[in-house]
């Protein structure tokens, strides 16, 4: 790098700092990229996993609800 010999320690050093300021958090060669079809079906999967998770928070307030009002008529 512009004739500079580096020891190891500097080398790593150096890395690290500039490792400050990556956005993506690793390196970039080491990102694959696929195709579209790729692409889709991780997306549908992450959608699946966010209708899956709304899904049981609604079955769970639902219960909670019920809870709720179960016990205030049972207090009655």
């Amino acid at each position: 790098m512009f004739g500079i010999a580096f020891t190891s320690k500097q080398k790593a050093f150096l890395d690290g700092a500039g490792s400050i300021f990556s956005l993506t958090g690793s390196p970039l060669s080491s990102f694959s990229y696929g195709d579209q079809s790729t692409d889709t079906k991780a997306l549908q999967s992450d959608w699946d996993a966010v209708g899956s998770d709304i899904q049981n928070a609604m079955s769970y307030m639902s219960e909670e609800i019920e809870n709720k009002y179960t016990e205030k008529d049972a207090a009655r």
